[in-house]
């Protein structure tokens, strides 16, 4: 993925709205570390989300989210 390509890529994730999707609000690449900005997910960060007793829940919503996705692409 060549630095124009990840570019067009953040540019149609920032306009992807979904109640199981985080907001990409910026990103900063001019150097190295890169910065991705998002918004707070409402029940912590995703590692001890996936750790935790919510996994059953995320393999429920990612069906959905799927779908979702899916119709995007689709369209």
């Amino acid at each position: 993925l060549n630095h124009r390509e990840f570019q067009l890529e953040t540019q149609m994730l920032k306009q992807l709205r979904h109640r199981h999707l985080i907001c990409l609000f910026a990103i900063s690449t001019d150097s190295a570390p890169f910065y991705i900005i998002t918004e707070l997910m409402e029940k912590g960060n995703l590692l001890s989300f996936l750790r935790g007793k919510l996994v059953s829940t995320l393999a429920n919503d990612s069906v959905d989210l799927l779908d979702f996705l899916r119709g995007k692409l689709v369209s």
